[in-house]
């Protein structure tokens, strides 16, 4: 008879298939939810003559990511 630690560790192991199908579905809903929104404001700022404005918030989000990402890969770096 298996001990109970090896039950735990095979009833956990054989879920995790399952959650990470859901965690996928969800992301590609959150992208396709994105993209939806990202055409619809592109869509209205061509003819508008807004797109430049639509242009420079995107790379001002783009640099934040970039500069969210450089922060937590130096974590031993102080921030004061």
């Amino acid at each position: 008879m298996p001990h109970e630690d090896q039950r735990i560790y095979a009833t956990t192991r054989s879920s995790r298939p399952r959650w990470r199908g859901c965690a996928r579905e969800s992301g590609r809903a959150a992208s396709a939810a994105a993209l939806a929104g990202l055409v619809l404001t592109v869509d209205g700022a061509v003819p508008a003559g807004r797109l430049i404005g639509n242009v420079l918030a995107l790379v001002m989000t783009v640099l934040i990511s970039a500069m969210m990402v450089i922060i937590r890969s130096h974590r031993e770096t102080p921030m004061q």
